[in-house]
């Protein structure tokens, strides 16, 4: 039994997560591009698209192969309306996806939106951006202060609906533990504000008990006072696994 939220799982927000019946809970973040129509119009069929697929009798649980199937039936789907409407050209979207069922939390990632853990006070990055200024982080190559002000940075390798071929989530599964505060969020978040500062709300949050709508609203508060110069999405998961 897993519960989700400041009073359990009916705290999940509308927009961007959902109750999947029995197979848990989906929370998804999805920065379209391509002007703000398309923008708009691919991560609303992303989001769609997810729902209606993890809710069918064929994906049963967050197994990869499902999970992959998913991602690259929204990337077609993105396409085909591309296809349709000539004026949609470039629009796609980010993707980051978290599938908590029983004890273990499944992330498909692709872009460079993300997914962080806070636990036992230490806020660690789960999801690994698919950009060639992440891959320099990774590798050692550039710091964390040359990838804030990098060129490239806002560069992506894949989006959904944007490769014909087909995507290459990332996907990765997680054992969960309680008391864990899992954060989504586009990179408006993460561009302006330091992992330290991010730190400071979600510990202010929980040790002062506010409801984590509060903390979240805090964060994009904080976001947009730092400059804001991008769109910024937040979810915020805090885990309670009964004994």
């Amino acid at each position: 039994m897993l519960s989700v939220g400041e009073d359990g799982a009916d705290e999940l927000p509308d927009k961007g997560s959902s109750e999947i019946s029995s197979r848990g809970y989906i929370a998804v973040v999805a920065d379209g591009m391509g002007g703000v129509q398309g923008g708009e119009l691919a991560s609303s069929i992303l989001r769609e698209s997810i729902l209606e697929l993890a809710g069918g009798s064929t994906c049963p649980n967050p197994e990869e192969e499902p999970l992959r199937n998913i991602v690259d039936e929204a990337n077609f789907r993105i396409l085909r309306k591309t296809d349709a409407d000539p004026s949609l050209a470039g629009m796609g979207t980010t993707l980051t996806l978290c599938w908590l069922k029983g004890n273990e939390l499944t992330l498909a990632n692709v872009g460079d939106s993300r997914v962080y853990r806070l636990r036992n006070n230490t806020l660690e990055q789960l999801s690994k951006d698919q950009s060639p200024v992440g891959r320099l982080l990774r590798e050692g190559r550039i710091t964390i202060e040359e990838s804030r002000t990098h060129p490239h940075r806002n560069v992506i390798d894949q989006a959904v609906g944007s490769h014909p071929e087909g995507l290459d989530p990332e996907i990765a599964s997680f054992e969960m533990a309680d008391g864990d505060l899992y954060l989504l969020c586009s990179d408006g978040l993460n561009e302006e504000l330091w992992d330290h500062e991010i730190t400071e709300v979600l510990l202010d949050a929980l040790q002062t008990k506010q409801p984590l709508i509060s903390a979240a609203e805090k964060l994009v508060s904080n976001t947009l006072l730092a400059g804001g110069k991008d769109n910024v999405t937040v979810i915020l998961l805090k885990v309670g696994i009964p004994s």
